[in-house]
């Protein structure tokens, strides 16, 4: 059996929260009346565009040009310039360069036309003659190669064995492996030279 005032207090439950909130601006203003008592009322603390003592910031540029007027900059005169003399260390005089030192001839040197280009080096990690064509593969990457090839199942629905077998079995992925940049190998080596099962 709910009380008599149950549904009153439910029906209005701001009347609750604004008296709570007069109770306690009552208690602040009477503490703050106390206070003024012994110390004295209280100062507003001056923002930063009353006081000319203050460095401007990028909020008051608009208060410091109605205080004090626009802000002219005052540029300073430079010195007149004198080009420095021999005695004070002044360097000679241009000179153009000379046929023994190369004048005319290009400095970027294309190759020709036909020539081929030289493959892009990549960096390699563990030895090189070792591990062969995976030279630039990490082990982490060596490892997430042959993991995923474990978890994938052929036609025929078996697991693959390694990255190898699968690069021996699956078309799309011998593909795939062949159009990486640089391309992933066949056989992998790990940076220690173990040859990846």
């Amino acid at each position: 059996m709910l009380g008599p005032n149950y549904h009153s207090r439910r029906a209005r439950p701001h009347r609750l929260l604004t008296e709570s909130v007069r109770m306690r601006r009552r208690i602040m203003a009477s503490l703050r009346s106390n206070h003024e008592e012994f110390t004295g009322p209280r100062r507003r603390r001056p923002r930063q565009f009353d006081s000319p003592n203050c460095l401007p910031h990028v909020g008051c540029n608009r208060y410091l040009s109605l205080l004090w007027g626009p802000q002219e900059k005052k540029r300073r005169a430079s010195p007149p310039h004198t080009p420095p003399t021999a005695e004070a260390g002044a360097s000679p005089p241009y000179a153009p360069p000379t046929a023994e030192a190369g004048a005319g001839q290009p400095t970027l040197r294309r190759p020709a036309a036909g020539a081929p280009k030289a493959p892009p080096r990549y960096r390699t990690y563990g030895n090189a003659a070792v591990r062969g064509d995976s030279a630039h593969l990490k082990n982490a990457e060596i490892h997430k190669y042959n993991h995923g090839a474990k978890k994938r199942r052929a036609i025929d629905y078996e697991l693959y064995l390694s990255h190898t077998d699968r690069y021996q079995r699956d078309a799309g992925y011998r593909d795939d492996c062949q159009n990486h940049v640089p391309p992933t190998p066949e056989h992998l080596y790990y940076e220690n030279g173990d040859y990846v099962r």
